[in-house]
C-alpha cells in the first residue's frame, strides 16, 4: 500500500461470464457477503469505460484501485 491506495493491477479479479448481459461497474465487500446479504460494503464504482456488453462464455477481467485518507 502506497499513499494511502492499494490496487489488484496485477492480479485482476476474473469473472467468467455464463449469461449474456451488460455489466457497468463492481462493488467490493467483506467475506462475510458472499452467499448471503449481509457483510460491510466498502465502495462501488462506474467502469472508466463505461457499460460492457458480454456473452456466454466471455471473461471479465477487473482490475480496481482503493484510496483512503
Amino acid at each position: 500500500i502506497s499513499g494511502g491506495a492499494v490496487d489488484n493491477a496485477n492480479s485482476r479479479a476474473v469473472f467468467n461470464i455464463d449469461e449474456a448481459g451488460t455489466v457497468a461497474g463492481f462493488f467490493l465487500t467483506d467475506e462475510s457477503t458472499i452467499g448471503g446479504s449481509t457483510g460491510i460494503l466498502y465502495g462501488a464504482g462506474a467502469f472508466t469505460g463505461g457499460t460492457r456488453d458480454v456473452e456466454d462464455g466471455d471473461i471479465l477481467r477487473v482490475a480496481a484501485t482503493i484510496e483512503a485518507s
